[in-house]
């Protein structure tokens, strides 16, 4: 018994895997553009009174975060339901802010994962993943090619 409260009682620090900046997670809407989006971008001011919400209440943060979580689980360990799961949240988050187009299912969506690190005192992006095109309307799928 002592065994299960012993974790409750003494926290571990051991609680990230990694220490670095988080991923960035970016959507483009058409196969071959290059406009890539970031899918939750920081909004540029933010209100003292939507700040003081924010420490109640913040779900879009709390999806971002979950987001970012998926992300580093990807490139940690790569398996298809991992690129389903982001891919289709992605989506969903896309379709909701963005609205479905027309015909959503004739419009496909790619998702990449964007490291920066510092170096040199320069700011340096890396792409380490980039998604096959999905339907929007799904996103779960592959778009046939």
């Amino acid at each position: 018994m002592l065994t299960l409260w012993l974790p409750a009682l003494i926290p571990s620090w051991r609680f990230f895997d990694r220490i670095g900046p988080a991923p960035s997670i970016e959507y483009s809407l058409a196969a071959g553009d290059d406009d890539w989006r970031d899918v939750r971008p920081r909004p540029a001011r933010v209100s003292q009174v939507a700040m003081v919400g924010r420490l109640l209440w913040n779900r879009r943060w709390n999806e971002r975060l979950y987001l970012i979580s998926c992300a580093e689980r990807l490139l940690d360990d790569p398996t298809i339901e991992r690129v389903d799961e982001l891919c289709s949240r992605v989506a969903e988050i896309v379709r909701a802010e963005h609205g479905a187009p027309g015909d959503a299912a004739a419009v496909s969506i790619r998702i990449r994962i964007v490291e920066a690190t510092r170096q040199d005192g320069r700011i340096v992006r890396r792409v380490v993943f980039v998604s096959d095109a999905r339907p929007l309307a799904g996103g779960s799928r592959p778009a046939a090619r």
